[in-house]
């Protein structure tokens, strides 16, 4: 989506405030939140083409997880060496939510052999 930072802050403040709040981001609680955002100005990269998208070419993408079983304030210097750049997915996101909510990994596709993003919590 397209907006400024105050209205990304605002939506965040409204909505996940009251979520964070809740009793499942309290200690003993077990809730898991996955926010994922591209920091992406649009503006190319001129060394990308469509033969090297996904080898590291595009916008910043960060993603942070909260849960009152994170590690506070860690920044993770693993990864899945099956990425470029030794990085996390996508993929890497769907196989740590399965894994969180005991699902077979089977099922799903290119996330069943990725590597859950263990190394976020305690």
């Amino acid at each position: 989506h397209d907006c400024s930072i105050g209205t990304y802050d605002t939506w965040l403040k409204t909505v996940i405030g009251p979520l964070l709040a809740s009793s499942y981001f309290q200690p003993g609680g077990d809730g898991l939140l996955i926010l994922t955002f591209d920091e992406d100005d649009k503006g190319g990269t001129p060394s990308c083409t469509t033969t090297t998208v996904g080898q590291g070419c595009g916008g910043q993408v960060e993603t942070v997880v909260v849960s009152a079983r994170s590690k506070p304030a860690y920044q993770s210097m693993a990864g899945d060496p099956a990425n470029f750049n030794n990085t996390y997915d996508e993929a890497n996101i769907v196989r740590t939510i399965a894994d969180a909510l005991g699902l077979k990994t089977s099922g799903l596709g290119a996330a069943a052999p990725r590597v859950p993003m263990a190394d976020f919590f305690q």
